[in-house]
C-alpha cells in the first residue's frame, strides 16, 4: 500500500500543472507609463501600459496617435490637468482597455479648470474600464470634442461617462462640449451630465447611437437612463442640443427579480420647465406612447422637467453609425420574450440601418450567469452560418445547433463592423426569457435554478417535477433536457500492479502501457455514470525486490489485462466549467469485470502459469482460479475543458481484486514431481523452473505467497472526450 500512497501523492502534486490552460496578458510587452508628464508629449502607434496613475500637468498636452493601445493596470487612471488630443482614424482607432478583465482600470479623468487647454478625442474605442471618461467638477476647458468614439463593455451599473459642473468663476465665456457621432452600446452603464444648466457650456449631443444598455435598480429613475442629467430653470436661457440620436434596446431591470422595470432612453431631473428632445429616432415602433416609455420626465415624475419629443424621426439620421434596426425570425417579427430554443435551427434576418463592411468575422456566444460570482460569462459557439452581400441592408444568421451548454443561457451575436471599423451593437436572443425565469425563481422559488444557471449552490430546493416546470412555462422542459449530456472519449495511460511480486519502490520496468474507451452520462450537476473498457498489461518480478530472500525466490509474471468498469461518479464541484470551475475534481466507484492470464518465460518461451498449476492445482492440490473475476474500483480524477466540446481528464483508478492470483503467487510450494506428472506434455525442466526458479532453494510446503493479502492494480491515464 506504500506504493498506492506514492501514486496518490504524485497525482495530487502534478494534476494542476497537467491541466493548466490559458495565459494572462504579458505586461512586459508594453511600454510602461506612470508618474507625471510636465511638457507636451506624443505617443505614436504602439502599446502602452498605464502601470500606476499617470498625470498630465496643467501646462502639458498629451497627444495619442492612431494605432495606439493604452492598457490600464487594475485601478490605474490617467488624470489630465492640461490638454488631451486623441487622434485616431477610420479602421485605425486609439484603444483604451484594461489589462485584467476581472480587475479593471479606471479610465481618464479631467480635473481642475484650464481655459487654454482643449480636449479632443476622435476615433477612440473604450472597453472594459470602470469609467472611461470623468469630467470632475470645475473641469472647464477651452473646448471639448468627443467624436466618432465607441464605448462598450462598461459594467459599473453607474455612469460610464460622467460630466460634472464646469463652472469656474473666472471664465464666463461659453465653450462648446460636443458629444457627436459616438456609439454607446452593450454596457451596464450610462452617460450622465450633472449640470446641463451650466451658464458657460453649450452642450451638443448629436448623431449618437445609444443601444442595448441596461441598468439595475429597485425602481425606474432618471439617472438609470443611458443619457441622463440634471437641468435647472437657468438652462432655458440657452439652447441645449439633443438631436439626431438613436435610442434603441435600452432597459432598466429590477435589481432583485431581474425583470424589466422600464424601457430607457433619456431621463432628466431638475427645475427646468421643458427640455427639447425632438428629432431623435426611437425605433421602428415609435409613436408618442412608445417614446414616453423610453423617456423619463414629468410624465413619470411630477418633479421632473417635461420632455418635448414630438416631432421624432421616423428613420435614423444618415450620420448615425450602422446598427440592427429589426430582427425577424423565419419571416416573422421577433418577439424578444421568446426562449433561446426558438432561435436555434431557424433563419434569423437582421435588418441594417445602412450597408456595412463587405468582409465580416462575426462571433456567436452563449451567455450565462454565474450566480456564485454574480457575473456574466460567455462561451463561444461555432456552428452557425452568416451571409451578407456587399451594399445590402439585410443579413442572414442561422444557428445550426448548440451543444455543450449545461445551464440556462441566451445567445449573443456580435462582431459586425461598418466600413469605418465601428462595431455594431450586439443582437441577443432569449435574454428576456431567461431573465424572467431567473426572476420567477428568486421571487417565488417555483423552480430549481440549477436547471438554468451554473454554480447555483446557494439555493438547496428540491429538483422540480415536470409538472411544476410546465406550470411555470412549457418551454422550460426543453431547457431542462440540456442539463443532461453524454461524453465519448479515449484514454492513454499506464498500469501497475500491487501484490506478492511488487516492490515498495517505483520501478519503471513494471509500468505498462494501457489504452481505453470512455463513455459518460451526466445525470446531474453532481452525479455522472460512466462505462470504461481498458486494455493493458500487468507484470512483476522478484529481481527488483529489496529483500534478499525474495530475490532468491526469483518469481516473475506478465499478464494481459482486459478491464470493463461501470462507475457512479460524484463531482466535488458542479460539473459545469466556468472561470471559477476551471478544474473539476471527482470521486468514483462501481464494479469491474476483468480478465487476466499470468504467464512466465523459460528459455524464450511463454507458459500459462494457471494451466501448469504452479501451486499444485493440476495435481489435486486445490482448484484452478478463475481468469475472469469481479473487482472493486475506486477512482479520482481532475477534469477541464479544452476548446468548446472537448474535455480532458487526468484519472486514477485503484482496483481492489478478490483474488491473490493476478501474479499466480499465493499459497505454498507444491510437490514438483506431481505437477510435472500432471503436465506430461510439457517440458519437465520448464515446469520445475516456473514453480521454483531458485533451483531447489524452496521445498514442498514452504510459503510461496501471502494469501491473506489480495492483489490490486492501478490504472493511471489521461483521457480526451467529446461532449454531445
Amino acid at each position: 500500500m506504500n506504493k498506492v500512497i506514492k501514486y496518490t501523492v504524485l497525482l495530487l502534486f502534478f494534476a494542476p500543472a497537467l491541466f493548466a490552460v490559458g495565459a494572462q496578458n504579458d505586461s512586459s510587452a508594453f511600454i510602461t507609463l506612470s508618474g507625471n508628464i510636465f511638457s507636451d508629449k506624443t505617443l505614436s502607434a504602439g502599446r502602452y501600459l498605464i502601470q500606476n496613475n499617470l498625470r498630465v500637468a496643467k501646462d502639458a498636452t498629451l497627444t495619442i496617435e492612431a494605432g495606439s493601445e493604452l492598457v490600464f493596470n487594475p485601478g490605474s487612471e490617467i488624470v489630465v490637468l492640461g490638454g488631451l488630443k486623441v487622434i485616431g482614424r477610420p479602421n485605425e482607432f486609439v484603444s483604451f482597455y484594461s489589462l485584467n478583465s476581472t480587475d479593471e482600470g479606471m479610465g481618464i479623468s479631467f480635473a481642475g479648470p484650464n481655459p487654454v487647454a482643449a480636449v479632443h478625442i476622435e476615433y477612440a474605442e473604450f472597453s472594459g474600464l470602470i469609467r472611461p471618461l470623468t469630467f470632475d467638477n470645475n473641469w472647464y476647458r477651452s473646448s471639448v470634442l468627443i467624436k466618432n468614439c465607441q464605448f462598450k463593455n462598461i459594467n459599473n451599473n453607474d455612469a460610464g461617462v460622467l460630466v460634472g459642473n464646469a463652472e469656474h468663476l473666472k471664465n464666463t465665456a461659453t465653450i462648446q462640449f460636443d458629444f457627436e457621432g459616438n456609439i454607446f452600446a452593450d454596457n451596464l452603464s450610462c452617460i450622465t451630465f450633472k449640470a446641463l444648466s451650466a451658464y458657460n457650456v453649450q452642450y451638443n449631443f448629436i448623431n449618437n447611437l445609444i443601444a442595448n444598455n441596461t441598468v439595475y435598480d429597485f425602481k425606474p429613475r432618471a439617472k438609470d437612463n443611458p443619457l441622463n442629467g440634471e437641468m435647472d430653470a437657468d438652462a432655458e436661457k440657452k439652447p441645449i442640443s439633443i438631436k439626431n440620436n438613436v435610442f434603441t434596446g435600452n432597459y432598466i431591470f429590477h435589481e432583485h427579480s431581474d425583470t424589466v422595470l422600464d424601457m430607457a432612453g433619456t431621463g432628466f431631473d431638475g427645475t427646468a420647465k421643458e427640455i427639447d428632445i425632438t428629432q431623435n429616432y426611437w425605433g421602428k415602433e415609435a409613436n408618442s406612447e412608445w417614446v414616453n416609455k423610453n423617456t423619463y420626465g414629468f410624465h413619470k415624475d411630477k418633479f421632473a422637467p417635461e420632455l418635448k419629443h414630438t416631432p421624432y424621426l421616423i428613420k435614423p439620421a444618415a450620420e448615425v453609425k450602422a446598427f440592427i434596426t429589426q430582427i425577424t425570425l423565419d419571416s416573422g417579427k421577433n418577439d424578444p420574450n421568446k426562449p433561446v430554443v426558438d432561435f436555434i435551427g431557424k433563419t434569423i434576418t437582421l435588418q441594417l440601418s445602412k450597408p456595412i463592411a463587405k468582409n465580416q468575422k462575426p462571433v456567436l456566444f452563449a451567455a450565462y450567469l454565474d450566480t456564485s460570482l454574480g457575473k456574466i460569462f460567455t462561451q463561444p459557439l461555432y456552428d452557425f452560418d452568416f451571409t451578407y452581400s456587399a451594399g445590402a441592408t439585410e443579413a442572414k444568421l442561422l444557428v445550426k445547433k448548440v451543444a455543450g451548454i449545461e445551464h440556462g443561457f441566451y445567445l449573443v451575436f456580435s462582431g459586425l463592423k461598418d466600413q469605418e471599423g465601428f462595431e455594431l451593437p450586439a443582437a441577443s436572443f432569449g435574454k428576456f426569457y431567461l431573465n424572467r425565469i431567473f426572476g420567477l425563481y428568486k421571487m417565488n422559488r417555483k423552480i430549481d435554478l440549477e436547471v438554468f444557471y451554473a454554480n447555483a449552490f446557494k439555493w438547496k430546493t428540491p429538483p422540480p417535477t415536470e409538472g411544476v416546470i410546465e406550470t411555470v412555462d412549457p418551454k422550460l422542459k426543453e431547457l431542462e433536457k440540456r442539463a443532461h449530456s453524454y461524453e465519448l472519449g479515449l484514454m492513454l495511460g499506464v498500469t501497475n500492479y500491487f501484490g506478492d511480486l511488487s516492490t515498495n519502490d517505483f520501478n519503471r520496468d513494471e509500468i505498462n502501457d494501457a489504452y481505453g474507451i470512455r463513455f459518460r452520462y451526466n445525470y446531474s450537476r453532481r452525479i455522472s455514470f460512466r462505462a470504461m473498457f481498458n486494455y493493458g498489461a500487468l507484470s512483476g518480478n522478484d529481481r527488483y525486490s529489496p529483500s534478499e530472500l525474495r530475490r532468491e525466490r526469483n518469481l516473475s509474471f506478465r499478464s494481459p489485462l482486459y478491464d470493463f468498469t461501470i462507475q457512479a461518479e460524484y463531482h466535488l464541484s458542479h460539473y459545469i466549467f466556468s472561470d471559477k470551475n476551471r478544474f473539476i475534481p471527482s470521486l468514483s466507484t462501481g464494479i469491474t469485470v476483468f480478465h487476466f492470464n499470468p504467464k512466465a518465460q523459460y528459455q524464450g518461451k511463454w507458459y500459462s502459469l494457471r494451466d501448469i498449476g504452479t501451486e499444485g492445482q493440476t495435481s489435486g492440490n486445490g482448484k484452478k482460479y478463475r481468469l475472469t473475476q469481479l473487482a472493486l474500483p475506486v477512482g479520482f480524477s481532475f477534469k477541464t475543458m479544452l476548446g468548446y466540446n472537448f474535455i480532458a481528464e487526468l484519472e486514477v483508478n485503484f482496483v481492489k481484486t478478490f483474488t491473490d492470483y493476478l501474479d499466480d503467487v499465493s499459497g505454498k510450494f507444491p510437490n514438483i514431481a506431481k505437477v510435472q506428472a500432471a503436465n506430461s506434455g510439457t517440458d519437465p525442466d520448464a515446469v520445475s523452473h516456473l514453480i521454483d526458479p531458485s533451483g531447489g532453494r524452496f521445498t514442498e510446503g514452504a510459503r510461496r505467497g501471502k494469501p491473506e493479502n489480495k492483489d490490486w492494480y492501478l490504472l493511471l491515464g489521461i483521457s480526451l472526450s467529446y461532449r454531445f
